[in-house]
């Protein structure tokens, strides 16, 4: 396999998918399940107030899990859409070759080692991100033609990479 090369260009929207694809334990189930011991935890601190409304360490308290809860809700995706147009604004212009045993981005002397047991794959809608180490190439999808495509497919299946099928859903 004589390895691949490629420059592309990245737009804000699929910097933000890669990052919510790096981070998706954080922004899937443990999200949910956080949410919803808050607010579990907020109707007992409320009932709490309600039978004492004297105590006002217990409003204080309500107050302070309403804030982690809309912390938890919108900080998480604030702050991605931050870091995405930061990053967008810096240099959203890569140019990578993927050869059998190394990635290397162009411009640059480093050579990024693929090994068996070190690498993950994650596949999204628009995006193919690979992490290697702590690396992170992210290649998406419209600019690879079919035989690139099943090319990188191919690579990845060799290092036997730990491959995560992310699914994004609009909240």
């Amino acid at each position: 396999m004589g390895g691949l090369k490629l420059n592309y260009q990245l737009t804000k929207e699929e910097i933000e998918e890669t990052l919510l694809c790096l981070g998706w334990k954080q922004e899937g189930m443990l999200k949910s399940v956080n949410l919803v011991i808050l607010s579990i935890l907020g109707i007992v601190v409320l009932i709490a107030y309600i039978r004492k409304p004297e105590q006002f360490f217990l409003f204080f308290t309500l107050f302070t899990i309403i804030l982690l809860m809309f912390y938890l809700r919108y900080g998480p995706q604030w702050q991605r859409k931050k870091r995405a147009e930061r990053m967008f604004q810096k240099d959203s212009r890569y140019q990578l070759v993927i050869k059998d045993s190394y990635i290397e981005p162009a411009g640059s002397n480093r050579k990024i080692r693929l090994e068996n047991g070190k690498l993950k794959f994650y596949i999204s809608q628009n995006m193919y991100i690979i992490k290697a180490g702590g690396e992170v190439c992210a290649v998406p999808k419209r600019i690879l033609g079919r035989e690139q495509e099943e090319t990188l497919i191919r690579l990845i299946r060799r290092y036997q990479a730990d491959t995560v099928n992310v699914v994004i859903k609009k909240e």
